[in-house]
C-alpha cells in the first residue's frame, strides 16, 4: 500500500510495501528477515478545512516526541487569530487526549466555544 499525501510543496508518503515483515513465504519453511537500511520516522497532521479548502495545518515530527497539548493549543490560537471561531466555524474533534485535556477546554472556554 502507497499512499502519497501532498499538501502545499509538503509530500508525505505512507511506504507499508517496503517493510519485509508484510508479505508472504513458502509453507514450512521460515520467513528470513534481513532487516531494512529504511529509517522509520512518523509524522502528525493536525489539520482544519473547509468547504473552500485547507485553512491551516501543522505537520509535526513525531519519531522522538508525538503531538502534546502544547502543540494542538498553539494550533488552535494561530487558528483563533486567523478565523472566527465563534460564528463561522464548528469545530470537530476525535477522542484524543490532547483534544480533550483541561488545557485545551480552557482555552475553548476562554473563547467561548462551548
Amino acid at each position: 500500500m502507497k499512499a502519497i499525501l501532498t499538501i502545499g510543496n509538503i509530500t508525505l508518503i505512507y511506504f507499508r510495501d517496503f517493510n519485509p515483515k508484510y508479505g508472504y513465504y513458502f509453507v514450512g519453511e521460515n520467513a528470513e528477515y534481513h532487516g531494512s537500511n529504511y529509517t522509520r520516522e512518523s509524522y502528525s497532521l493536525i489539520l482544519s478545512i473547509s468547504i473552500y479548502g485547507v485553512l491551516q495545518y501543522l505537520i509535526k515530527n513525531t519519531t522522538e516526541e508525538g503531538v502534546k497539548k502544547g502543540d494542538f493549543i498553539e494550533f488552535l490560537q494561530n487558528l483563533a487569530q486567523n478565523f472566527d471561531l465563534i460564528n463561522d466555524f464548528i469545530l470537530i474533534f476525535d477522542n484524543a487526549r490532547i483534544h480533550r485535556s483541561r488545557d485545551t477546554i480552557l482555552f475553548l472556554q476562554r473563547l467561548n466555544i462551548n
